[in-house]
């Protein structure tokens, strides 16, 4: 049975959080989204992929580590992305996936860009 990526929705607020590393949890860079429109662009997106991951894996210390927590209200969602690949509802992971390198490319624009840039980049095709 094939689980959903969201189970509440729409989302009113994303925070995006980039670790040190997956056993050091020192935040490095972080941003919060209130443009719900860029938001609904988001989880469009990861729901695009296969929400049934086809490998586990086992990550060292030093694995890159990534959180968005979609919130609305009192609910939070978080998606993980280890090593830029997407932990799947199903707990497992993909192996070559283009669609996540895309997505993972512009979540780092989005985390890194100036405030004034941040509502365009994940309306792009």
């Amino acid at each position: 049975m094939e689980q959903p990526w969201f189970k509440t929705k729409p989302f009113s607020q994303l925070e995006i959080k980039e670790y040190q590393s997956i056993s050091t949890r020192n935040v490095n860079h972080s941003a919060t989204v209130n443009d719900t429109s860029v938001i609904q662009a988001l989880v469009d997106r990861i729901e695009q992929i296969d929400s049934n991951g086809n490998m586990m894996v086992s990550w060292g210390p030093d694995a890159q580590y990534l959180t968005l927590t979609f919130i609305q209200e009192n609910d939070r969602e978080v998606i993980e992305v280890i090593q830029q690949k997407f932990k799947t509802p199903s707990t497992g992971f993909h192996g070559r996936n283009e669609q996540e390198t895309a997505l993972y490319q512009e979540i780092q624009q989005l985390l890194k860009a100036p405030l004034k840039k941040k509502a365009k980049i994940i309306h792009r095709s």
